[in-house]
C-alpha cells in the first residue's frame, strides 16, 4: 500500500474533494482527528463547525485558524469561516439547543454551498436527535453543493443512530488505528472493504498515521502530526 506524507494528502484533497462531497474522519479519542479536520476544513470558501460543549481545543485550534464564533445562524453575511457555537446552558436545556441547531441545519439546507464540520456528530445525532437531519444533509447534501465533514469516534454507536448506508455518502474515509475488533468491523461495513482486508490495513498504520478510502483509490497518510 502506497504511504503519502501529510502535505501530499493536503493537496490531493485540494484537488479531489468536490463541493457537495462529504467526509468522514473516523478514529479514537487523541488520534490527531481535529488537527485533520481543521485542514481540511479551512480549504472551503464557505464552512462551518458546530460546537455544542464548553470551550475546549477544538474550538480554540478552529478560533486560531480564522474561524469566528458566533452563537445564531446565520452568520454576519461578512463571515465565512465561522464556529456556532451552541452550548445548552447557553439556553437553558438539550431540547433549546436541539432546536437551535436544527434551525440552523435546515436553514443550511435551503441555502446550500456550505462545508460542515459536526466534531460530535454521535452527540448531535444520539442526544439531541439530530440524526434525521443529518441523514438528510449526507443523503441529499450535494444536490445544493454541501459538504458534510463528520468525526466519529465510535462508529458502532454512530451506526446505531444514522444507517451505514447513509454513512456511505461519504465519498471520503480517512480510518485512523483501531485495536477494537467490532469498530473494525462496522469500519469496513461503512468503507465497503472486506473485515478481513480492513484488519490487514488497520495493521499497517502507525499510531497517528491514518488510512485514506475514496474514489477507488486507498493509500495510507504520513506524520499527521507534524
Amino acid at each position: 500500500m502506497e504511504t503519502i506524507p501529510y502535505k501530499a494528502f493536503l493537496y490531493y484533497m485540494q484537488n479531489n474533494w468536490q463541493q457537495g462531497e462529504h467526509i468522514a474522519i473516523i478514529g479514537p479519542t487523541g488520534s490527531g482527528k481535529t488537527t485533520v479536520a481543521k485542514d481540511i476544513v479551512s480549504i472551503r470558501d464557505y464552512a462551518v463547525m458546530f460546537a455544542v460543549k464548553k470551550f475546549d481545543d477544538t474550538i480554540d485550534l478552529f478560533k486560531r485558524a480564522g474561524f469566528k464564533i458566533i452563537k445564531k445562524w446565520p452568520p454576519d453575511f461578512r463571515q465565512k469561516k465561522v464556529i456556532l457555537w451552541v452550548k445548552p446552558e447557553d439556553l437553558g436545556s438539550l431540547a433549546s439547543q436541539a432546536e437551535t441547531l436544527q434551525t440552523a441545519l435546515n436553514q443550511i439546507y435551503i441555502s446550500g454551498g456550505w462545508c460542515t464540520y459536526f466534531d460530535e456528530a454521535g452527540y448531535i445525532a444520539g442526544h439531541l436527535h439530530l440524526g434525521n437531519e443529518l441523514g438528510v444533509l449526507l443523503n441529499q447534501g450535494r444536490s445544493s453543493y454541501i459538504s458534510v465533514v463528520c468525526a466519529m469516534t465510535r462508529p458502532r454507536s454512530m451506526t446505531a443512530r444514522i444507517p451505514a448506508e447513509t454513512l456511505n455518502q461519504c465519498r471520503h474515509l480517512l480510518i485512523f488505528r483501531y485495536t477494537d475488533e467490532r469498530e473494525i468491523k462496522t469500519i469496513a461495513e461503512i468503507s465497503g472493504i472486506s473485515y478481513r482486508n480492513m484488519l490487514e490495513l488497520q495493521d499497517r498504520l502507525e499510531k497517528h498515521d491514518f488510512l485514506y478510502v475514496g474514489k477507488g483509490r486507498t493509500f495510507s497518510v504520513a506524520n499527521t502530526r507534524k
